[in-house]
């Protein structure tokens, strides 16, 4: 008889006998969630961005891990399949839901335990709607469900009165291109996570590196993409240094490039072409959403890979001609 737990390149496989086992399962099921933020089902990649966390701030793994680990639970309790379960699936919006929560709203402990819980228990059902909704298109809600969750619960803090103070502006920042550029590069990756620390974003490449190197180039290309272009387009230097313009490059070079591009001729292309867009997207969604006192977040991310991944079959399928 097979070993009730094995260890495998990308994490546990997990036989669930008993009641202690199914716990091992969730919590590896909650790991392998915080990898699906850059879509890797690999437990040792989550491992690995909870350490990135964990270097700039050690709360920030802590409220990402129980954000996937309650989104997954509840995922599991409400009947999901277990595969996509197993896969982190249902953990990855959870764990950003988790660290934005206690970013964003002004809330102290034990208060924002109750919100991160309400907010990643919803993540798991937004997802689930979500799902059924882009099914007909076999499009993925990547990570909607974390930003209307977010939102929503930033916008319920406005109504009770509790509007947080507007960041006051960054430092001026006296440093030259050649530091500049490394560092942006690098925050770029950590901003997935909300996090400034190129450290943070290092070990986050690392983490691809693990489970697969062609999304760490991905994520790396698209990050100085949007660098190269904030810095075009005159952004200040403490902003292109933070990244902000860096991780939904990141993100949408990671998923048009590699997780979801299809293998045809032109593939790159449109993952380049995608990956440009970006950061204008993310300018235009700053301005829309300034009166209302929102962040993007990673809605630019998910609004630019919807529209080149339904677009796609356009150019590749040619089984049947497009309708105009």
């Amino acid at each position: 008889m097979k070993p009730a737990i094995q260890i495998t390149r990308t994490g546990l496989v997990i036989a669930e006998r008993h009641p202690a086992h199914r716990l091992v399962a969730l919590i590896d099921s909650a790991l392998r969630g915080v990898g699906q933020v850059m879509f890797q089902d690999n437990t040792y990649t989550g491992l690995l961005f909870l350490a990135g966390l964990g270097v700039n701030a050690p709360f920030m793994a802590l409220y990402a891990f129980a954000g996937a680990l309650i989104s997954s639970a509840v995922a599991s309790l409400a009947g999901a399949e277990t595969q996509p379960v197993r896969q982190g699936l249902f953990g990855f919006n959870g764990a950003l839901v988790g660290i934005a929560l206690p970013m964003f709203l002004p809330m102290t402990s034990p208060a924002i335990w109750l919100w991160l819980a309400g907010g990643a228990a919803a993540s798991t059902f937004v997802l689930a709607f979500l799902m059924r909704l882009l099914a007909p298109w076999n499009a993925p809600a990547l990570t909607a469900p974390f930003v209307f969750v977010t939102w929503a619960a930033i916008l319920s803090v406005h109504a009770l009165g509790h509007i947080p103070a507007a960041a006051p502006p960054p430092p001026a920042l006296d440093m030259p291109l050649w530091q500049l550029l490394p560092r942006g590069l690098f925050n770029g990756v950590a901003q997935v996570f909300l996090q400034e620390n190129p450290v943070t974003g290092a070990l986050f490449a690392l983490g691809l590196l693990v489970n697969a190197p062609a999304a760490s180039l991905a994520a790396l290309l698209g990050s100085a993409s949007g660098l190269l272009i904030a810095l075009a387009l005159q952004v200040p230097a403490p902003t292109l240094a933070a990244g902000i313009f860096g991780f939904n490059g990141a993100l949408v070079a990671i998923a048009v490039g590699h997780t979801f591009a299809p293998k045809a001729r032109g593939a790159l292309f449109f993952a380049a072409a995608a990956t440009i867009l970006t950061p204008w997207v993310q300018l235009a969604l700053s301005a829309a959403l300034a009166p209302v006192h929102l962040p993007v977040f990673t809605f630019p991310f998910v609004l630019t890979t919807w529209v080149f991944l339904l677009g796609m079959p356009v150019f590749f399928d040619r089984s049947k001609p497009p309708s105009v």
